[in-house]
């Protein structure tokens, strides 16, 4: 899981896609937990990595702090709420609508890999997109474990017209503090229905991912100041059609 942890972790870092996508089937068909439980330590272990990132991308001042508040108000909320009703909701339905969303997102950065000035924030254009994709973002996240830092990227990328490491060093920070919500909803869940197996299971796991996550949260920032702004686009967008496609292939986690 220590080497698992740290790749998972730079793909996240890179993308500002949820590490716990990859970490919940994992935890799922290889370790054998109980959905609640694989569910709740990968959003542990998520909330991890985001916060190694979250350090880095801060270090280099690649963070509006100003407009990821404004935005944690609407995610927060509505993750939670998503929490709570994920288990009404049809999982299948969910993923491969998401599937389809991130394919879309794809093609859209595709027709956007001109890259235009990014050093002008234009915070008018469109302010109200921004609630709106942290809202449906912070859904998806509490019902299927991804979606927020993966709206919320090409958000930032394309409409407010950041730099890459701006915006994905903006979308981290709302990831965090989202998932840590989320994963504490979830941890209670597991206090509250399983038995101290369930928990002792969790530590076990998470002795090896924390440190493995907290790893790639410090190389993913370091690979994104460095690189091209139009190779990490391209990177960014084939990362959508393959998580895309894992997801309408294989289905719920």
């Amino acid at each position: 899981m220590l080497p698992i942890s740290v790749l998972v972790a730079t793909i996240a870092m890179l993308t500002g896609v949820g590490g716990a996508k990859f970490f919940t089937p994992l935890f799922l068909l290889a370790l054998r937990l109980k959905p609640e439980v694989a569910f709740a330590t990968a959003l542990l272990t998520q909330s991890f990595g985001f916060l190694s990132g979250l350090f880095a991308y801060a270090s280099h001042g690649k963070i509006n702090y100003a407009l990821g508040i404004r935005l944690l108000v609407v995610s927060i909320p509505t993750s939670l709420l998503a929490s709570a009703l994920g288990r009404y909701l049809p999982p299948v339905f969910l993923e491969r609508t998401f599937a389809l969303v991130l394919i879309i997102l794809s093609i859209t950065i595709h027709r956007d890999l001109k890259q235009r000035d990014s050093t002008i924030d234009p915070d008018r254009r469109l302010s109200w997109l921004g609630p709106v994709t942290a809202g449906l973002g912070g859904s998806f996240l509490g019902l299927i474990s991804v979606g927020l830092g993966e709206l919320l990227t090409p958000y930032f990328l394309i409409v407010k017209r950041y730099t890459y490491p701006k915006s994905i060093g903006t979308a981290v920070f709302i990831v965090f503090f989202t998932t840590l919500a989320a994963a504490a909803f979830h941890l209670f869940s597991v206090h509250s229905n399983q038995s101290a197996v369930a928990w002792q299971q969790v530590l076990d796991i998470v002795i090896f991912t924390i440190p493995g996550v907290l790893i790639g949260g410090q190389i993913a920032p370091w690979l994104t100041m460095r690189a091209d702004a139009k190779r990490m686009k391209t990177f960014l967008r084939y990362s959508f059609v393959a998580i895309g496609l894992m997801m309408l292939v294989h289905g719920p986690a």
